[in-house]
């Protein structure tokens, strides 16, 4: 059996991940924007996903998001 993979953002407990307040609070404190950061993320994803996967993550109707 492999190891599992490395995280990005280890947590205090073995193969953990960092709790999502401890790296919001973390972040902001070293001073990232992060209200722009999630926007800039998001607006990623929505170039880069395909278009039925955004109309239902949004609730849209196909029909309605020509």
């Amino acid at each position: 059996m492999s190891p599992p993979p490395a995280l990005l953002f280890p947590g205090r407990l073995a193969g953990q991940p960092v709790a999502y307040q401890t790296l919001h609070r973390r972040l902001r404190n070293l001073g990232f924007p992060l209200i722009a950061a999630r926007v800039a993320a998001l607006r990623q994803l929505v170039l880069r996903a395909p278009a039925p996967v955004i109309t239902k993550a949004l609730g849209l109707e196909p029909a309605h998001a020509r």
